[in-house]
């Protein structure tokens, strides 16, 4: 009988073999020459990798522990969904079921096409849109949750966002949380928030985290036939480092502070 290790490993290799065709299809095949996939010296690990990875929890979610005070049937507004990072920490954490709908806002209609084959569920709503172009009648919501989104906001476009975010609270009741590693851009953004005269609460967090969208796929999403030259073992006794130590340089993990905003 095949473990829950085992299927996992074998739905990550056909997963990443779609995500793979993807980028070929849109000349952007840079998936197994991206850093997260090599190591100093350019030269592949092998699928022991992946595994490993699926080891190290990526703690830069682990803000979603104060909402396990939200009432049944919320609704939750997922800014800059992409590839659905965040619905599958509500899923490990048994979260999602408390929202009766989950809207999943991207930019990008290519991630919100792979985010939807691999979460669509009765509950999710996927809209190829830009936050800043929202009108107050499109939808509303109890929580929204911008998780490292605000890089690729203007900076000068804060006082419109804020705006935007207010005008869709279903309520009083409503919070937004808002996360950036880089402290900058909350910086900007809580200096708007002072601006307008909204309270809010920033909190920093020590966390493990991953640095990119691809690295979340090579890990959990992993391709078995590849050829690998050398194997994350023979790194390891090669540069007298631990295993855990070598993924962590090489492969996109790394300590840092988390900047959480709620409001």
């Amino acid at each position: 009988m095949e473990s829950e290790s085992d299927i996992l490993q074998q739905h990550a290799s056909m997963l990443l073999k779609e995500f793979c065709a993807l980028h070929k299809k849109n000349k952007q095949n840079n998936v197994f020459t991206s850093y997260a996939f090599l190591c100093k010296n350019g030269i592949f690990h092998d699928t022991a990798i992946s595994k490993l990875l699926l080891s190290i929890k990526d703690e830069s979610y682990s803000y979603l522990d104060t909402l396990d005070d939200i009432p049944e049937q919320s609704v939750l507004l997922n800014l800059f969904s992409g590839s659905g990072r965040l619905i599958r920490e509500l899923i490990e954490k048994n979260i999602l079921r408390k929202f009766r709908i989950v809207y999943n806002l991207d930019s990008s209609a290519q991630m919100l096409e792979f985010e939807k084959r691999h979460f669509d569920m009765e509950n999710m709503k996927f809209i190829c849109t830009d936050i800043l172009h929202v009108k107050p009648n499109d939808f509303s919501y109890d929580i929204a949750i911008f998780h490292c989104g605000l890089r690729y906001i203007n900076t000068n476009s804060y006082t419109k966002l804020v705006d935007v975010l207010l005008k869709l609270k279903r309520s009083n009741k409503s919070r937004c949380i808002v996360t950036e590693i880089d402290e900058r851009f909350i910086e900007e953004l809580s200096t708007v928030l002072q601006q307008v005269g909204i309270k809010f609460k920033w909190e920093r967090r020590k966390v493990t985290v991953q640095r990119n969208t691809a690295l979340y796929l090579s890990h959990i999403y992993y391709e078995t036939n590849q050829k690998f030259q050398t194997t994350i073992d023979e790194i390891a006794r090669k540069e007298k480092k631990l295993v855990q130590d070598i993924l962590k340089e090489t492969s996109g993990y790394k300590n840092t502070n988390m900047n959480i905003l709620f409001f």
